[in-house]
Order: C-alpha cells, then sequence, then structure tokens
C-alpha cells in the first residue's frame, strides 16, 4: 500500500477488513493504517536491545487497565502511532518540546534522530502512563525517554517533585527508559535567567513581531528580578503563544544555545541505550 495516499491506504484497509468468510493478515510500515485498523488486531513485530525479534499486541497483553485503553486509542492517531515503529521514543509533552528536541539533538549535538529511528512523540498532557506501560518488560521493549515539566510552583509541601514525575517515575526501567524532569516548564528552563540564551530570546520576540513586549520583560525584571519567570511566561504564553514561539526559537538554534541538563541528559541517555556515540 506504500504508493497510497493516507484515504486510499484506509479505504484499501476498510475494505479487507470487511471482507467476510477469510482470514487476512497484513503487514504495514503505515501510522495511518496502524490507526485505523481495530485495536485487538495490532501486533507489533520488532528487534530489542539484544537483537532479538519479539512481538507484542499493545491491546491484548493485559498490561493496560481499566480506561487505560480507551485513553490510548483516542491519542493513537497517524502521528502518535509513530510510536509502534519507532526504534527509541523521547516522550515530551506537548508541541514546544516537540519543534525544539530533534532540532536541539541534531545541531548542538549533530545527531538527526530519524535516522536513528528515534522518534518525538508529543502526548499534550502529563499522563504518561499507559504510554510507558506499554514499554515495560514482556512488552515492547524499546529504549525511551520522558522529559517533563518540574514544574516546582505545584510541588506540595514535605515532597521534592509532583505527582506526575512521581508517576512517571514509578515506570522507569532500568537502563531503558528513564524520566528527566525540569524546575519548572519548558520556557523558563531555556530561559533561567535575563542572561542566559538572552540572544536567542530577543531574536524570537523580535522575529515575531513583538520587540516592544521584549523591551517590557527587561524592564520588568530589572525592577524585580523575582519576576523573571512570571514575566516571561505571560508574554510568550499570552502575546506570542508557546507553539509559534517555539517554532520560530527551532530555527534560530545554532552551536552556542544553552542546553538545560535535563533535556541533553534525555537525549544522551535514549541515543546511548540504542549504542549511538553521544558528543556533548
Amino acid at each position: 500500500e506504500s504508493h497510497l495516499h493516507p484515504q486510499l491506504q484506509k479505504i484499501l484497509f476498510s475494505n479487507l477488513q470487511n471482507l467476510d468468510n477469510i482470514q487476512a493478515f497484513m503487514t504495514s510500515h503505515s501510522t495511518h493504517i496502524a490507526s485505523d485498523c481495530e485495536y485487538k488486531n495490532l501486533n507489533v513485530i520488532y528487534k530489542d536491545l539484544e537483537d532479538k525479534v519479539k512481538s507484542f499486541s499493545p491491546f491484548t497483553s493485559n498490561i493496560l487497565v481499566g480506561r487505560e485503553p480507551l485513553f490510548l486509542k483516542r491519542y493513537l492517531d497517524a502521528t502518535r502511532s509513530e510510536l509502534f515503529f519507532a526504534s527509541g521514543i523521547i516522550f515530551v509533552e506537548g508541541i514546544a518540546e516537540q519543534f525544539l528536541i530533534p532540532v536541539i539533538a541534531k545541531v548542538v549535538y549533530g545527531l538527526d534522530l530519524l535516522e536513528f529511528n528515534i522518534s518525538v512523540i508529543s502526548i499534550h498532557c502529563r499522563y504518561f502512563d499507559p504510554f510507558l506501560k506499554l514499554l515495560q518488560e514482556n512488552g515492547f521493549e524499546i529504549p525511551a525517554s520522558v522529559i517533563i515539566d518540574g514544574d516546582e510552583s505545584e510541588i506540595g509541601e514535605g515532597e521534592t517533585e509532583t505527582a506526575a514525575v512521581r508517576n512517571a517515575k514509578a515506570l522507569e526501567v532500568q537502563d531503558r527508559i528513564k524520566v528527566f524532569s525540569g524546575i519548572s516548564t519548558l520556557e523558563t528552563d531555556l530561559f533561567p535567567d535575563d542572561e542566559i540564551n538572552e540572544t536567542y530570546l530577543k531574536k524570537c520576540f523580535q522575529n515575531l513581531s513583538h520587540i516592544e513586549s521584549y523591551n517590557n520583560l527587561i524592564h520588568a525584571v530589572r525592577v524585580d528580578s523575582e519576576d523573571w519567570k512570571k514575566e516571561l511566561i505571560k508574554r510568550i504564553d499570552g502575546t506570542v503563544s508557546k507553539g509559534r514561539f517555539a517554532q520560530e526559537l527551532s530555527l534560530n538554534i545554532d552551536n552556542d544555545f544553552v542546553v538545560p541538563e535535563y533535556i541533553k541528559d534525555a537525549i544522551k541517555f535514549v541515543c546511548k541505550t540504542r549504542g549511538i556515540s553521544f558528543n556533548e
């Protein structure tokens, strides 16, 4: 079916599913077909880290419980079904990370993630549990990093991390799945003060025709430097929007960009687990 455009792929597959009195097996590298099939019929054939060929049936393995299968099905559209074709995964929360992580890996560290079949998968929330459960032992045994916001303002008294971070870490697998949390949110971790990566921040606001907003930001923090994170997020999220800002930033990143440690470590972990050399 590889020569067919997505709509015709789905028509072909729908016709095969509606055949009576016949059992059909179909192999495919199409994320569109993987997203459109009856999930009970989905089987993934892959090689693990020891180069052994294994199979995995995500929705008949009893790994997911309660409403988790419904949650996962809802999110396995054509883009997210890409995870079943990957050799390694970097899970992220949203579109901003999805724009930036591949660029950081390629420009700063010289690693084209696609070349090594490592996918950056955005789940558009902080609920990583169903995705990570798929990757447990006797499941889809490929390496994965999880990049998650630290959200320091949400940490309760006597705690060291948020519930979202704790839940994700509970599903770590030694030497194969690891969670990397930031301090606050992606944007404030990339620009922790008015000096680190300042030229990139200014250029983004300038290219997005919001240089006045940037100037107001700098003026505000000169009055009270402790307001930096609040003022930064107010202007990125409120004036520009996080997705548009991340897209612009991805066009400007070069070798001099200062990458937060947790992002570097997440890229490094999944690469090294797959035996890919990583030059810091």
